[in-house]
């Protein structure tokens, strides 16, 4: 294989070779982690539930911590926690979406309904 040089190498491209015996994504896998992905989602939802009682909504971070220090059975192995982040922070912005205060016709404010 020649390899050609051309200007800038910061510039990297690959290519992907995939061979018909390659190992495919299993039925199973993929509702393991759909189940994964709802477990999550429950868990930031009963997270920020909680972390609300206080009368402020909860930050980001405050559900990452309390997150990362519960047991979650079905991570991947060498990823844990990490490899779920877009699963985990598009259910906290669900979750501060659903409990942002909205204006009322009166002029206060009430929780958007779920």
């Amino acid at each position: 294989m020649r390899m050609c040089r051309q200007g800038s190498l910061d510039n990297i491209s690959i290519i992907l070779l995939c061979f018909p015996g390659a190992p495919q994504l299993s039925a199973e896998a993929l509702h393991q982690e759909a189940e994964l992905d709802d477990l999550l989602e429950a868990k930031v939802a009963e997270i920020y539930e909680d972390l609300c009682v206080g009368g402020e909504e909860p930050d980001l971070l405050a559900v990452l911590t309390v997150l990362a220090s519960i047991h979650i059975p079905g991570l991947p192995p060498g990823g844990g926690i990490q490899s779920k982040r877009n699963c985990i922070i598009s259910a906290y912005f669900q979750q501060r979406e659903i409990h942002r205060p909205t204006p009322s016709n009166n002029g206060g404010f009430h929780k958007k309904p779920m």
